[in-house]
């Protein structure tokens, strides 16, 4: 699971649960665009999750 709360101003709530040993918060903060949030999104969902090679 990945949940993302945006706030005005360029912060955001970003928390995962992966599995039930692995889970947390990541910082995201100062995003400047639509575009910085996506790359920082694609960013957020591979940490949590893996790639897609991974197998997790």
């Amino acid at each position: 699971m990945l949940s993302v709360v945006m706030f005005r101003g360029g912060l955001a709530d970003v928390d995962f649960i992966a599995d039930l040993g692995d889970a947390g918060c990541l910082p995201a903060s100062g995003i400047t665009s639509a575009s910085d949030f996506g790359d920082r999104l694609d960013q957020r969902v591979i940490r949590a999750f893996g790639s897609f090679g991974e197998g997790r």
